[in-house]
């Protein structure tokens, strides 16, 4: 039985740092990892029927070359722990992939829009930004994020007549707590304005 153990991701970030990783490389590791452990739930078991289900997961609700770049990031991890078998093939796209440099890129200027954020001390921004990136919600889903939803662990987001499920990682869980015992925010949506409303693209 192959059971999935958060504590190992610090000898895996051990192991990428030795293979020279770039430090956004790592991060988006670990980050795609730690949402496949939130999906998990309870069940800390993986087989292969498992990863199968989450890549549907991942293919209704994040874009093709989103779900893709979060495989190739869990299958790596396979491969470390020597699940072979766990892997999954990726999604077939017409548009090309982007490169990993370009990749990489694109994470180090998040990461830097998320210190610039926090070094202005807008904390809400911040926490904004990890929200989305680490969940892949739209701004106007932002709504679902509700104290509730941080304490179960997940949230649920009305999309096109649908309900879905929106994970959300231990890490991004400590951080909205943290926030919403500083703001005093017991119930509801995490983010609002100075009204008390949720946010939207208007006031962001």
């Amino acid at each position: 039985m192959r059971l999935f153990y958060i504590e190992e991701l610090e000898h895996y970030k051990t192991y990428l740092v030795e293979l020279e990783k770039g430090k956004a490389t790592i991060e988006k590791y670990l980050r795609d990892i730690r949402t496949f452990h939130a999906w998990l739930g309870e069940n800390l078991e993986v087989t292969k029927e498992r990863v199968i289900a989450y890549k549907n997961y991942l293919k209704e609700n994040y874009k093709v070359t989103s779900t893709n770049s979060m495989l190739v990031a869990l299958n790596r991890y396979f491969q470390y722990l020597g699940w072979t078998e766990c892997s999954v093939k990726g999604l077939r796209s017409q548009q090309q992939m982007f490169s990993p440099e370009s990749r990489e890129l694109k994470q180090q200027e998040y990461e830097k829009l998320v210190s610039t954020a926090r070094q202005k001390k807008k904390e809400q921004l911040a926490l904004i930004m990890e929200t989305i990136a680490g969940t892949g919600i739209r701004i106007s889903e932002l709504v679902y994020i509700t104290v509730e939803a941080v304490t179960q662990g997940k949230a649920e987001a009305a999309c096109k007549g649908k309900w879905r499920q929106i994970y959300l990682t231990r890490e991004l869980r400590k951080r909205l707590m943290k926030y919403c015992k500083q703001k005093s925010i017991k119930t509801g949506p995490v983010f609002c304005s100075g009204k008390g409303n949720p946010l939207d693209r208007s006031n962001i």
